[in-house]
């Protein structure tokens, strides 16, 4: 039997696909930015365990409240290694208003740019390997779930992309 990828039975992917198949492509930037930030949690509670913390004590330093910013500087200090800290240029735009009136289409280079960040960002993470056997450690179950929710996404994305008229995924570049 052989595991296809991510399923995307998740609230939060599907409502992402569903997004930008609906063409909302400055709130699907906001989203997938949210996302990673919530991901970016889960990475560093598995860094903190696997370092030997307790699941409790790693869930109240996990929680969500650090910093982007400090959290990665917690998961790159805990691994010893640089790991890439991910900045979203348009979704920064949006939360501080500087991209409301811009057209939808505008954003679709901005969201690639994200899936393919995303995905840098894991490959970092995972340090070019990728976790096999049977005996898994918490940052190993982050680095699986994750390769296989990014690798799914920009397939989603590129079936996207192709499949809609050109009217309604406009890129400009």
């Amino acid at each position: 039997m052989e595991w296809a990828g991510w399923s995307g039975q998740s609230d939060v992917t599907e409502g992402l696909v569903r997004l930008f198949e609906d063409g909302h492509y400055m709130a699907a930037t906001v989203i997938l930015a949210a996302f990673v930030e919530y991901q970016l949690s889960g990475l560093l509670w598995g860094v903190l365990v696997d370092s030997g913390l307790s699941k409790e004590k790693a869930a109240l330093i996990a929680n969500g409240s650090l910093p982007r910013g400090e959290a990665v500087r917690m998961v790159r200090d805990l691994l010893g290694r640089r790991i890439t800290n991910l900045v979203f240029p348009m979704r920064n735009a949006v939360a501080h208003g500087k991209a409301f009136g811009l057209p939808d289409h505008t954003f679709v280079p901005a969201l690639e740019q994200q899936l393919l960040s995303i995905q840098e960002w894991v490959r970092s993470v995972s340090d070019g390997r990728t976790p096999s056997g049977y005996t898994y450690t918490e940052l190993d179950r982050w680095i699986l779930s994750m390769q296989q929710w990014v690798a799914w996404m920009l397939g989603r994305w590129r079936t996207h992309r192709a499949t809609s008229p050109p009217s309604t995924v406009h890129d400009p570049h």
